[in-house]
């Protein structure tokens, strides 16, 4: 049967979305074990995708609306590995190796640590995501966000942001190796189109997101738009007086 919701959500019912959703057949389906969303701490969603889909920005996007840790999968390789990345060598998989056992660690670390937790992680083949899946406990707090994009549309982003250690030949490699998620995984799939910004993407993420866990979105958006609005006001107030600097320097000189 449906199981309570959580004592959190009952206590600030306002920081919770309305009702629970559960994920309707099809792609994406919720894990057969999973008859709704899991509390809210502490969860991990890895975003994936191939290189130059945007995992990182989007990655850090979603973090700041939640206001949960953001972690770079970047950040785990060796660096006899980003050597090989800027010579343009693919990595086997003995060399990622380390690279998964470092993430994995950490995400156990963060699951039993109570830190939600985003992490930016190309993840393409299967068996590297069921490595960082964590045991069958852990793995219902380890959701894959999919980032779903054509390879016309990632070498566009990556000749409109060259400086990336990446080098744009290995797009193709990169589609080659890309094994989409399954129905026996626990993903959903965002689909990215030129229209959409960092901060769109981010907010279908989340949408996704809510389908397997609480999140108290409500009360992070508010947080952020306060954010945004001080942060606006202050650019104002800069402005005004560095105007005024200007007035005050010319009328020196007359």
């Amino acid at each position: 049967g449906m199981e309570k919701i959580p004592v959190e959500a009952q206590e600030h019912p306002e920081d919770y979305t309305e009702e629970l959703h559960i994920a309707p057949d099809g792609e994406g389906t919720l894990h057969p074990n999973r008859q709704h969303p899991v509390p809210v701490t502490p969860v991990v969603c890895i975003v994936m995708g191939v290189s130059a889909s945007g995992k990182t920005s989007i990655g850090k996007a979603i973090a700041k609306k939640l206001d949960w840790e953001f972690h770079d999968a970047d950040d785990y390789h060796t660096e006899v590995n980003k050597k090989k990345m800027h010579d343009g060598t693919p990595l086997t998989d003995e060399d990622r190796k380390p690279w998964l056992d470092g993430m994995r660690t950490d995400i156990t670390k963060w699951l039993e640590g109570e830190r939600n937790s985003v992490l930016a992680c190309s993840a393409l083949k299967k068996w590297y995501r069921d490595e960082l899946s964590i045991d069958h406990e852990m793995a219902h707090r380890v959701l894959y966000v999919y980032l779903k994009a054509t390879p016309e549309l990632i070498k566009k982003r990556i000749v409109a942001r060259q400086g990336h250690f990446f080098n744009p030949s290995l797009v193709d490699s990169q589609f080659q190796t890309l094994q989409e998620p399954s129905k026996e995984e626990i993903y959903e799939t965002v689909d990215l189109t030129e229209a959409d910004t960092e901060e769109t993407t981010a907010e279908k993420c989340i949408i996704a997101m809510q389908k397997h866990f609480h999140l108290p979105i409500k009360q992070s958006l508010e947080r952020l738009a306060k954010a945004e609005a001080d942060a606006k006001a202050n650019k104002v107030e800069e402005k005004l007086n560095a105007a005024q600097n200007v007035d005050k320097v010319e009328s020196k000189q007359s």
